[in-house]
Formats: structure tokens, sequence, C-alpha cells
């Protein structure tokens, strides 16, 4: 190899960002598998590399971090994973001790980042205090209406805990405009998204990246579909609907059970799949009379192409609301993938675009009746697979992504 060669490679090799991925919620197995390190690992497969700093505001946070943490090192050797101890955002000047934390560990470790992409309006106010230090690039990565998150979620906290939600709202509506005030550039989960929350930035400094799901870990194939079916006890002639998902209060549970129950009280081959981390919860849910027709069962992310398969339609219901008109849940993605049509409602925007696409929408009035095998059988697996991967496959963005990421640290 010539002086030439080597002295472009060594350039390329400069020039090349560098980054942190940055968050404050510590390493919860589902979001940072499916969302964050998924994400890094594909990014270094185009010479992007970036490390997944994680803080842990919660002592609970911290211990449970550190469990996962060893099995993502192991299931990721070449991706670096930090976790650090933070400062709970409750405290007084909280943004800025963990500013000071974020600053240190840059230190201690070496660590000079072209850019950090910050996780949540929370983490970019924490990493635009320390910008103005260690000089990196910031992208704020916006995942949601916060603020009318917190104050939904306000609604059931006792009376003495509400006198103080103005306090917490202020704090809220003061990250939002710090992150749009020192970010160099953005990225939101839904264009409803941008609309609210980024508006007075450039749109050539915006990205939309819905919530993606991996295409090697989702897909239809139907001899695994087959296969699955017959480890389940399930024949040819049976309507299976899947629900994935925890017993979270946004994820509408008794609102979908009580619709599987009454699809089962209309058609006699339906069977119902349940994968949850919450099956002891979901069992007592269900009436007696239904348990025989209902599996309920628990499985890691790669296990879950293997039940989505089997499965005829997938149920993903939420309720309007300003939280969920900007969301993007990676479940319609990883459904769609896997060429699932899906009962679901109004409430998503993005959903009510992408389905549109996709042609996989299944309203509730459609399903509860006689006809619903009929409604199923109209659906066409591989092509709403292969429209899922142009909107919601992580692959369609990385070239995207790649250059966003150059730019962004110039």
């Amino acid at each position: 190899m010539n002086e030439t060669m080597i002295n472009a490679q060594e350039k390329a090799t400069r020039s090349a960002p560098t980054g942190i991925f940055l968050l404050y919620e510590g390493l919860p197995p589902t979001i940072v598998e499916s969302q964050v390190i998924a994400h890094v690992q594909s990014m270094k497969n185009v010479g992007v590399e970036i490390e997944i700093w994680a803080f842990a505001v919660t002592s609970q946070a911290f211990a449970s971090g550190q469990a996962a943490l060893e099995s993502f090192q192991s299931a990721y050797p070449g991706i670096v994973i930090r976790l650090f101890r933070g400062v709970k955002p409750a405290l007084p000047f909280s943004e800025i001790f963990n500013a000071y934390l974020l600053m240190w560990h840059m230190w201690r470790i070496g660590a000079s980042p072209t850019f950090v992409r910050a996780r949540t309006e929370h983490a970019t106010m924490i990493a635009a205090i320390a910008k103005r230090l260690m000089k990196y690039r910031l992208i704020w990565d916006a995942r949601g209406d916060t603020l009318a998150e917190f104050l939904e979620a306000v609604r059931s906290l006792p009376w003495y805990i509400k006198i103080l939600a103005p306090l917490k709202s202020r704090a809220i509506k003061k990250r939002i405009k710090m992150a749009q005030k020192h970010c160099d550039y953005a990225i939101f989960v839904s264009e409803a998204l941008r609309e609210l929350q980024g508006s007075v930035l450039p749109v050539d400094r915006t990205l939309i990246l819905p919530c993606l799901a991996d295409e090697s870990l989702f897909y239809f194939d139907p001899t695994l579909r087959g296969k699955v079916r017959s480890e389940l006890g399930y024949s040819d002639n049976d309507l299976v609907i899947i629900y994935v998902g925890s017993t979270s209060i946004w994820q509408c549970v008794p609102e979908t059970v009580s619709l599987m129950e009454q699809v089962m009280r209309c058609e006699s081959t339906c069977k119902i799949l349940i994968v949850t981390p919450a099956t002891r919860e979901f069992e007592s849910l269900f009436s007696e009379e239904y348990r025989n027709r209902t599996t309920i069962t628990s499985g890691k992310l790669r296990d879950m192409n293997r039940f989505l398969n089997a499965a005829d339609i997938g149920v993903l219901l939420r309720k309007p609301s300003d939280i969920n008109w900007v969301a993007s849940p990676v479940k319609f993605g990883e459904y769609s993938l896997v060429g699932l049509p899906v009962i679901t409602g109004e409430a998503i925007d993005q959903i009510n675009k992408f389905s549109q696409y996709f042609e996989n929408k299944v309203s509730e009035g459609e399903i509860i009746n006689k006809e619903l095998k009929k409604t199923i059988n109209k659906f066409d697996r591989s092509v709403i697979a292969v429209k899922a991967k142009e909107l919601n496959g992580s692959r369609s963005y990385t070239e995207k992504l790649k250059k966003f990421y150059f730019v962004s640290s110039c």
C-alpha cells in the first residue's frame, strides 16, 4: 500500500464523525436494545462510531442498569456502552450537576466526540450546558410531547403532589426552550412532533426519524409461520390475534382484552396470543370461559418475529390525546414488517399516514363480526412487509442518518 493511499485512509478516519448517544433513563432493556443499540450497530457498519452513555438518576435504575449491562456487552461486543450514576431531575440545579458529571467523565475517559445525540429535551439541556466547554455539535433527539405526558400523569397523583405540578411544568418548558435554542440539529419521531416542538428550527437542520424496527429481526416468513403455529398448537383454521406489550396505561390493555373477548364470542376459531413481560397480570384479565383459547407468554426482542409470524392480525389501541397524536410506536413498525394487518384507531397521526400506504389498517368495527376471516384474508402479508421496509425499516434510513451525522459533525 503506497503512502498516498495510507494518507487518504488516515484523512478519512480523522474526518469520520464520532459521537455519544446520551440518555438519562439508565438501561431499560427493551428500549435500549431496539431503539439505541440496534441504531448504534447499524451506524458502526457504515463507519460512524458512536458510544452509548447512559446515566441512571436513581439507585434502582442504576442497579437494574448494571444487571443489563453485562448481557448487552456480551451480545454486542463491538459497541461501547457506559453506565454512570446521575442526579435526579427533581433536585434543584440537577441539570448543572449532571452537566458537570458529563464533562468530568469526558475528561476522565479522554472522550472528544464530534457530536452528542441527546435523547429527550432533558438530556439535551444537560448536554447544552456541557457543550459550552466541550465544543461538540449537539443533536436534540425529541421523543414525544413530554409536557402533555406529565400533565396526563399528574391527574392521578395525590393533591399534595399536584400543587407542585406548575413547578415541574415550568421545568419541562425550560428544557424544551433550551433544546430549541442550543441544539445544532434535531431529530423528531414524527412530522406532528416537529410541527409541535421544532417549528422554530430551520427545516434543513431537522430530520424525521420514526421509531424503526430492524429488518433482520422482523420479516415475514411463511415457513417460520407454519413451524411456530404448530409449536403453539394452532391449526390452519385458527385465527390468531396477537398483542405484544406491557400493561402500561397508554397501552389500553383493558380495551384490548375487551375487544379480544368480543371477537372470540363472534368467531369460534379465534385464538389469542399475548407476548408480555407482565404474564401474571394478563392471566387475571381474561374471563374463565376464554382461558383455554388464550396463550400468554414472554420473550426477548429476538423472539418476537416468531410470534408475530404465527399471528394473523395485531392489536395496537390508543386513546385520542395530544400525547398519542405525535407518537411513533415501534410496535406498529414491527407488526408491519412482519406483514400483519393492525387493529387500530385514529389516535396517532403517523399511523394514519403510514397505514394508508401499507394498506394494513383494520378498525375495531371491522373485526367484531362474522366476516372476520374474510377481512383478514384480503391482506397480502408479503406486500405489506415490503412497503413497511420503506418507512419503518432501519436499513432504509441508514444512508440518510450517515449523511445527517456527517453534516452535524462539520
